[in-house]
């Protein structure tokens, strides 16, 4: 499966630590306050070795991470080879509760 990043403006490169003013560190970053969610797909582990990591830089950067660790969902290597995912009913439901949970939050 192609891999897909999808990151705003403001998480990019060094942004992380760049201050909203320059040289105001205790003000905050740009991504301070935001919001964000972890969803992603990968082998047997559903992406569970990363989806912690990342939530911790989030909560690290002062934003709310919606929906806990976020979604992982498990992908075959037929699935990833053919880059096509089958979603089984268990992991429809569980993005569509994911889903339902970022819509109520933003």
């Amino acid at each position: 499966m192609k891999t897909i990043l999808t990151v705003c403006g403001s998480l990019r490169k060094q942004s992380l630590s760049r201050p909203l003013i320059k040289n105001r560190y205790d003000l905050g970053t740009g991504m301070k306050g935001k919001s964000a969610a972890i969803a992603g797909v990968s082998g047997k582990s559903a992406t569970g070795f990363v989806r912690p990591l990342l939530k911790n830089l989030l909560l690290y950067g002062g934003m709310e991470v919606l929906g806990g660790e976020g979604l992982g969902i498990a992908a075959t290597l037929k699935e990833r080879q053919a880059d096509i995912l089958s979603l089984k009913a268990e992991d429809r439901a569980r993005l569509k509760d994911f889903v339902k949970v970022i819509k109520e939050s933003i």
